[in-house]
């Protein structure tokens, strides 16, 4: 029998991590296949044209005709932070709200172990899970980028990679302290939702609409700029911000845990 939590929760979460890593590297590589097709197209000219909020959505010139474009974009854009925060929505939901509700996390308050450390343990193992799935990202873009004969500037795309793991795991520290607080699944995932979606929707229409540029700044989302770390590498202190949600958020959320009645 595993007496480290840590280890047995990522035993207990091996199948879903297998098949999660699976499914980004799919995705990854059937995105990636298409770029040698889109590059001479003309469609990035195309998109150019549009007004300012639905190029954010669908990509500037740069995204069709730049190898490094098209991943910042049409990758990290959307589609890669999306998969990963309802990744991190589903791990830190799963090691909280649904253990109580399976009513696995009041026997697990039975080891000889604190109750911070048995939490902490479990938020590891999730960080963990979410590691690995963003490693096997970055092997999926490196591996098709060879068969496409393609390349990137690899400290450009670990630092993207970074960004949107980081990002990831701020919106999953929100998820961690909703859990640990309530103790109910509903609660922490409509909440979760429900923050992630206005946040994404302020980020994108902020560049039509001046008078969300204050609002704006309060979303995770503005602090993130995936497709310009791919471009321009990190130039500011901006992802500092996720680090310290992602501590305040979890530390308020195991100090609130070790005070709260557990549901058996």
């Amino acid at each position: 029998m595993m007496r480290s939590v840590y280890l047995k929760t990522l035993y207990q979460k091996r199948w879903m991590t297998l098949f999660w890593t699976l499914g980004v590297v799919a995705m990854v590589s059937f995105t990636l296949a298409f770029f040698p097709t889109l590059k001479n197209s003309g469609l990035g000219e195309t998109f150019s044209q549009l007004p300012p909020q639905f190029a954010k959505l669908a990509g500037d010139s740069l995204s069709f005709s730049s190898i490094d474009g098209y991943i910042g974009e049409q990758l990290f854009g959307l589609r890669m932070p999306m998969m990963t925060i309802i990744l991190a929505i589903v791990l830190f939901t799963g090691i909280t709200a649904t253990d109580e509700d399976r009513g696995t996390l009041a026997s697990q308050l039975t080891l000889p172990i604190s109750r911070s450390r048995l939490l902490l343990e479990k938020f590891l193992a999730a960080t963990t899970i979410l590691t690995i799935i963003h490693i096997a990202v970055g092997l999926g873009i490196v591996a098709t980028l060879a068969g496409i004969h393609e390349s990137v500037s690899l400290l450009r795309l670990i630092e993207t990679i970074f960004g949107c793991w980081l990002l990831s795991l701020s919106w999953g520290s929100l998820t961690f302290l909703l859990g640990a607080s309530t103790g109910v699944k509903s609660i922490t995932i409509g909440i979760t939702s429900y923050l992630i979606f206005q946040a994404y929707l302020v980020t994108s229409l902020v560049s039509s609409i001046d008078k969300l540029q204050s609002i704006e700044k309060a979303s995770l989302f503005h602090y993130y700029q995936g497709g310009d770390i791919m471009r321009n590498g990190l130039h500011d202190w901006s992802l500092a911000l996720l680090v310290l949600v992602t501590v305040v958020f979890t530390t308020i959320g195991l100090q609130v845990f070790q005070r709260r009645d557990v549901r058996n």
